[in-house]
Formats: C-alpha cells, structure tokens, sequence
C-alpha cells in the first residue's frame, strides 16, 4: 500500500471559509446554497479523483428454499479503505487519514455509516426527508446539504 498525506494528495478539492471539502464519492455532487431562498444557486463538489469503499465478504451458504433458490448468510464488513477511482488500487485504510480541522470528507452513505466516530466524515443529505432534487426519472440530481451520518 501507498503511503498517503491528505494535505496535498488530493487532485480536486473544494475550498470553503479555509475548511476544504474533499469529494469521495465516485461523482460530482450538486449543493443548493441556502441563502437564496430558491434553488437558483449551488456549487459543484467535484470527485477527488479518490473514494471510500467499505470492504465486504459475502455470507456462507445457509440452505435452499426446495431446490432452487439458495440462501446465504450475512455480508462480513471488513475495512474502511481509501482506493483510486481510475486504477481502483487500494491506496490505504481511511483510519490512516488524521481527522483535521480544517478538512471535511464526503462519503457515500454506506462508506459513513462505519465512520461514525470520525469528526471529519460527512454524507450527502439524500434522505426523502432531507428534500433533494429529483429529475424526471426520479434520480437525485442536487442535494441541500451535508450532515453528520
């Protein structure tokens, strides 16, 4: 594995108020800015050009419904890692990032629902209750926000 230093590892960032935003998720991510009252403003989170992957197992088999459709036990989830979107090259444990103060890591809501007890991690709000903005296929095309997963 590659030995990795955030502060100038990654190709793109988004710098905000001195904290950078550091996009990743394997896409672009859309922000409304609140301050308008509308929809009109937003500002574009580009990939990093890295994500966060959690690292999976699957389950043994378990047995068969009659015999035909096979059952298998739960996923084992392994490492939070850090790998490159172009090379898919695991690049490090995400544990081996130091939290600091002035960065912000977006994640997929997977990827932050095992970084809970990291200061730094946040998800995009794409819950139904968080409102985000749907096209005419249904599909998520911006988001209000980011939050604590």
């Amino acid at each position: 594995m590659t030995t990795f230093y955030p502060t100038n590892a990654f190709p793109k960032t988004s710098v905000a108020n001195g904290v950078t935003v550091v996009n990743l998720t394997p896409h672009a991510i859309t922000v409304i800015l609140p301050h308008k009252g509308d929809d009109s403003e937003t500002v574009l989170l580009e990939a990093s050009g890295y994500q966060v992957r959690v690292s999976t197992s699957s389950g043994g088999a378990v047995g068969t419904i009659g015999d035909w459709i096979e059952m298998f036990d739960r996923d084992t989830v392994g490492e939070v890692v850090l790998i490159d979107n172009v090379t898919k090259e695991v690049i490090c444990p995400l544990s081996d990032i130091p939290e600091r103060d002035d960065m912000v890591l977006l994640v997929s809501g997977m990827a932050g629902s095992h970084l809970r007890d990291r200061v730094d991690v946040f998800v995009p709000c794409t819950s139904p209750s968080d409102n985000p903005v749907r096209n005419e296929k249904g599909h998520i095309v911006a988001v209000r926000g980011i939050k604590k997963p």
